[in-house]
């Protein structure tokens, strides 16, 4: 599973790009801001996608189709369905995602998070501010930036069979600015017994 995560923006073209950037490297998308750039920016990919018809009218212009015609046609509705993985937080200040067993809380602001949602999360991801990645003790804050020729597009890419995710931050235009392995190796449980007298 690779997730990607596109930083709150208010320049329209920037966040198509990094949109497209997102879709492109990713298995679903997430933009990690709740604003109309994001539905206006879906909508024209939308428009652009119908704009050959209803899916009979595509399906009847295909059955006596060429090759090249073909490909084309199932180009477009690969894409059509690429529009199904993407998101964003809109009516909600927070989501939750699952990578390797663990905890990705994504948000639009990490001032609206307090210790209760911190508290299960191993890694935390917030569309607002500059592009960064910390690890503050077992966590990881992750932070896209803004749609830009410098950041803007960040990527958690589960290891098959390990216990880590690699975290890639790109440009808007896919440029690839940091990669880093994210060891969440779970913490070991202490029980302890008996009594203090």
């Amino acid at each position: 599973m690779r997730l990607g995560l596109v930083g709150a923006s208010g320049d329209l073209a920037a966040l198509a790009r990094a949109l497209r950037t997102a879709v492109r490297l990713s298995d679903r998308v997430v933009y990690l801001a709740s604003d109309p750039g994001f539905d206006d920016v879906l909508a024209g990919w939308v428009g652009l996608l119908h704009a050959e018809g209803s899916l009979r009218e595509r399906a009847a212009a295909v059955l006596d189709a060429d090759a090249t015609r073909l490909a084309s046609a199932v180009a477009a509705e690969l894409a059509r369905r690429e529009l199904l993985n993407v998101h964003s937080l809109s009516g909600a200040s927070r989501a939750v995602e699952i990578l390797l067993d663990r905890v990705v809380l994504l948000a639009a602001d990490k001032t609206d998070l307090d210790e209760e949602d911190l508290l299960p999360a191993s890694v935390i991801a917030f569309g607002r501010g500059e592009a960064l990645v910390r690890r503050v003790g077992s966590r990881v804050f992750v932070a896209p930036g803004p749609p830009s020729a410098s950041a803007g597009v960040a990527v958690l890419a589960e290891e098959p069979g390990g216990s880590s995710l690699t975290l890639t931050l790109f440009t808007a235009d896919g440029a690839e600015v940091q990669s880093t392995a994210l060891d969440l190796a779970r913490a070991a449980k202490l029980r302890v017994q008996g009594a203090i007298g």
